[in-house]
């Protein structure tokens, strides 16, 4: 816009038009160059070498973009402008770092029940897998996690944490075993129905080579989740 009337400041009845004179791309035009997508180097150059110029930049936190790449234009690309126009861009920047929460030692239900809340908006992380593991600590207590505690991650990033468990624990089926004994007899094979296969394997992975991964089938109305219908003894 290049003029406008009535003029700014003047003071009119309500529902007067205000009338605009819009600038014209005047002689040898340019067309505006798409930049979504590029780096904020890359776009300069280009839009340098199309005559025309950098705008007013904004950045947006994001994580689904590296740091620097142009997310959007104003004016959108295939406008006719005049040279030397500006180009406001729009670049991604990248959202600042959280410390990871200390999990170790803490009930897992509490954890579970505090990003359920309403606070859960305002976690910086969420749970990833849980593994359980016998261990000396009352059940339900989280034992390890990873990343560690203090750890520089992103917000809301998945938090993996390994939970104790009691010698004796009970499957899906109601069937109670032990998990990670042996014996004379063998290997007492683990609970692992209703894991996903990730879960699985590192539970597996526990005994150290008695137990390993074996055939794995695809039930139709669960993909989501493995069923182990055999474990096979190494």
């Amino acid at each position: 816009m290049i003029a406008q009337d009535p003029q700014k400041g003047e003071r009119v009845l309500a529902g007067t038009p205000v009338n605009l004179v819009v600038a014209g791309p005047g002689e040898n035009p340019v067309r505006v160059p798409p930049l979504k997508g590029l780096g904020r180097d890359s776009a300069v150059r280009a839009l340098e070498e199309s005559g025309l110029a950098v705008g007013k930049t904004r950045d947006r936190e994001t994580d689904e973009n590296p740091p620097g790449t142009v997310l959007g234009q104003d004016p959108e690309p295939g406008v006719l402008l005049a040279r030397g126009c500006p180009i406001d861009l729009l670049v991604a920047k990248a959202e600042p770092l959280v410390e990871a929460p200390r999990l170790v030692g803490r009930p897992l239900e509490e954890v579970q029940k505090e990003l359920s809340s309403w606070t859960a908006i305002f976690a910086a992380f969420k749970l990833g897998d849980i593994v359980y593991r016998a261990s000396g600590e009352p059940p339900g207590t989280i034992i390890d996690q990873n990343p560690g505690p203090g750890t520089r991650i992103s917000r809301g990033i998945a938090i993996d944490v390994v939970v104790a468990e009691s010698r004796r624990a009970t499957d899906s089926r109601g069937v109670t075993e032990s998990r990670g004994v042996t014996d004379s007899r063998g290997v007492i094979v683990p609970a692992l129905v209703g894991m996903n296969l990730r879960s699985a394997n590192k539970v597996l992975e526990e005994f150290r080579g008695q137990l390993r991964l074996g055939r794995r089938h695809r039930h139709q109305d669960r993909p989501d989740r493995a069923l182990h219908h055999r474990q096979h003894e190494a």
